[in-house]
């Protein structure tokens, strides 16, 4: 598991500081960017044993589905 960027922080606390005075749109994204942690689904496997399927198999179903329901 890759660890999250120490550096980062205190660039996105200055950009969050900025933006309190400046308004900056997608700010809400960068507040959430400090709390980023890796996911590691190994436990999920071990317990449940889910296959992951291909993302481009996943995005195609979900396409699909709209497309079915009239969203698309």
């Amino acid at each position: 598991m890759t660890p999250p960027p120490q550096a980062a922080p205190r660039l996105l606390d200055a950009i969050v500081a900025v933006g309190q005075v400046f308004p900056i749109r997608g700010l809400g994204h960068l507040r959430t960017m400090r709390l980023w942690r890796p996911f590691d689904n190994a436990k999920a496997v071990r317990e449940l044993g889910p296959a992951p399927r291909p993302l481009e198999e996943t995005v195609g179903d979900a396409l699909a589905w709209f497309r079915t329901v009239g969203y698309l």
